[in-house]
């Protein structure tokens, strides 16, 4: 019987061994595996986050490019900021620049100068010309609305605005819309309500 346990003894070694290399194996395959998951997604995640760090990076490129453009445009104009106002009279209209910056004192434009102006922009035809009208950059527009129209603070984000827009300000019934001769600017009409076109 010795040699028949012995035998029986080995048999069970043999295939304990067997089952634990086996399951160890399987245990190695299933830790791989889920280590490899777990760097897989890490490395998905560094990814993503590095594609939208290139994504903010090119429009912060894209935004520097637009500001020097708008600048040198700017520079270009000769002007920061134009106003035209309908006067007292029916023809009469004034005219305001601003060359450097809205908050500095504008110039007023003589008065035939000022009405050269009115007559390239609007033609000939006196119904088509607004009572006041304004044409910058948006922050610009903002300022001079928020002084002369008293535009309040909750309609700021409407000169922000690419897209066209009408709003109210007191008495005054405004539309604006991007300028067609240059990037960044916008141009805005305003008529007293009961006047509108």
């Amino acid at each position: 019987m010795g040699l028949f346990s012995a035998a029986k003894i080995a048999a069970l070694a043999i295939s304990i061994i067997g089952s634990t290399s086996v399951g160890g194996m399987g245990l190695s395959y299933t830790l791989k595996n889920r280590n490899l998951s777990h760097y897989r997604e890490k490395r998905k995640l560094e990814k993503e986050k590095r594609r939208q760090l290139e994504e903010e990076a090119k429009k912060r490129i894209n935004l520097s490019r637009q500001e020097v453009q708008h600048k040198t445009m700017m520079k270009e104009l000769g002007f920061k900021a134009e106003a035209i106002f309908k006067g007292m009279s029916e023809n009469s209209y004034f005219c305001w620049e601003w060359t450097r910056s809205i908050y500095e004192q504008y110039k007023s434009l003589d008065s035939d100068n000022c009405q050269k102006k009115v007559k390239k922009r609007w033609g000939e035809d006196v119904s088509k010309y607004p009572e006041k009208w304004f044409r910058s950059d948006p922050e610009s527009a903002i300022r001079f609305f928020s002084e002369y129209l008293f535009l309040t603070g909750d309609k700021h984000h409407l000169l922000k605005s690419d897209s066209e827009k009408k709003w109210t300000t007191k008495e005054w019934e405004c539309s604006h819309k991007k300028d067609g001769e240059y990037v960044g600017v916008i141009v805005a009409s305003c008529y007293k309500e009961k006047s509108i076109h």
